[in-house]
């Protein structure tokens, strides 16, 4: 979801009952979310992990990574998120899913 007003992004993600909600914020602190490029849910090594994939406001193209446990509770991994961005695997979702799978092993 976007509010182009304020600049920010909320991702979705399912968390048991009812779906979590994550800002831009959380994987990038200082920038503006321009816009929500994509988002997939992807399955590795028994975690389920949601990527979202936005534009800054200076055009840089960032992926976001949540991690959902069994339990529901929810992760914000930007460990993970930080090694992809760096990786430059932030093209499409294909890139950035093989880029989460080799970096969550």
């Amino acid at each position: 979801m976007q509010n182009k007003k304020a600049q920010q992004c909320q991702f979705v993600v399912e968390a048991g009952a009812s779906p979590g909600l994550v800002a831009h914020t959380a994987f990038a602190p200082t920038a503006r979310c321009a816009e929500v490029l994509a988002s997939s849910r992807h399955e590795t090594n028994g975690k389920v992990f949601y990527l979202a994939m936005f534009r800054d406001q200076a055009g840089k193209q960032l992926i976001g990574v949540v991690s959902v446990a069994s339990d529901g509770n929810v992760g914000i991994e930007k460990i993970l998120a930080e090694n992809i961005n760096r990786s430059g695997a932030t093209t499409d979702m294909k890139s950035a899913k093989a880029a989460l799978a080799k970096a969550s092993r």
